[in-house]
């Protein structure tokens, strides 16, 4: 049975990096009508499971004084993927990618 929630995986520490999966289930009624968005729509229930895992160097989790990315890995970054740091939009509210959807697009 598929039911919503989230979880934290523990740390797992291996070769010098430190790693944790975040997992999300989302169940819910589905944003996109199904009536209405008829080719777009999946049903009457959304359900979707997200996968985040985040590593870190073990040195560098270590170290307290480490708030944000390293310079020289930001403008390695920066050279090679200049808007990977830009905003995309000004963001004013709450947005999911159905609900943009439903905004910039008509049913099929």
């Amino acid at each position: 049975m598929f039911t919503a929630g989230g979880s934290f995986s523990e740390w797992l520490v291996s070769g010098g990096t430190a790693r944790f999966t975040r997992e999300t289930r989302v169940d819910s009624p589905h944003p996109l009508d199904p009536a209405v968005w008829k080719l777009e729509s999946s049903g009457s229930r959304f359900r979707a499971l997200t996968l985040r895992s985040n590593s870190v160097a073990t040195r560098d989790l270590a170290n307290a004084a480490l708030t944000s990315i390293p310079a020289a890995l930001r403008a390695r970054i920066d050279s090679r993927f200049p808007e990977w740091f830009a905003p995309v939009l000004p963001w004013r509210e709450p947005m999911s990618f159905m609900r943009w959807h439903q905004r910039q697009r008509r049913p099929e």
